[in-house]
């Protein structure tokens, strides 16, 4: 166990504080056991978002858990799209796995649409030219609706947020949640705050804090 475990995390929501002790933290890793899938390569401000998800916004963990697991060859091989590296500073060298939940159903429909629209519709009208009835109708709908989710998982290309880790020899870390919509700078300054003292060695953080401060 982490000797931040014992730490308290102060949570604003919605204007209120909510304090996320070391005691609910471990009762919440032991129910999703990831001290047996990932032991001592995960942050302590992963567990406190990932608590907060669920209290907050209703996203289950499992879904996280899921994606943790595709990433330590544990899982099946999942219906989202696979880890994409940070190409640029300030995340580089660090990945993003995306996690999907019914959430971001609409997001991934919209998507979907916007890239295959005049296939959707080509299907479900038939010919150029027939008469368009209810049946016409309930085909685009049933494509685009449950098609475009069908599909997407499929294909491997369902999206949601992004669970943020690092690759090292001994093995991926898992160091936060974020929204991919936050902005590099944002999830970065997040990370150097919350993690950078349980992974002091871990890249960007061990270069980051080598460079001289300008007086």
């Amino acid at each position: 166990m982490s000797k931040f475990r014992s730490l308290n995390v102060d949570v604003v929501v919605n204007g209120e504080t909510i304090r996320v002790g070391g005691r609910e933290r471990t009762e919440f890793v032991n129910c999703y056991k990831l001290d047996e899938i990932i032991p001592n390569r995960y942050s302590e401000i992963l567990i406190v978002e990932m608590m907060m998800s669920l209290y907050v916004c209703g996203i289950d963990p499992r879904h996280i858990v899921d994606e943790i697991k595709r990433l330590e060859k544990m899982g099946s091989n999942g219906y989202t799209k696979e880890a994409t590296q940070f190409k640029h500073p300030p995340l580089h060298p660090l990945w993003h796995q995306h996690y999907f939940s019914e959430h971001y159903i609409v997001p991934n429909i919209e998507n979907e649409v916007k890239r295959n629209f005049d296939a959707m519709w080509d299907n479900a009208m038939g010919p150029e030219g027939s008469v368009v009835e209810k049946k016409h109708i309930d085909n685009l709908v049933r494509s685009v609706v449950s098609g475009s989710i069908e599909t997407r998982g499929n294909e491997k290309r369902l999206t949601g947020e992004w669970l943020i880790f690092s690759k090292q020899e001994t093995g991926n870390i898992y160091l936060c949640m974020a929204n991919h919509t936050a902005g590099d700078q944002n999830i970065y300054d997040k990370l150097a705050y919350c993690c950078e003292h349980q992974f002091p060695l871990l890249e960007p953080f061990s270069s980051n804090c080598r460079v001289p401060r300008q007086s």
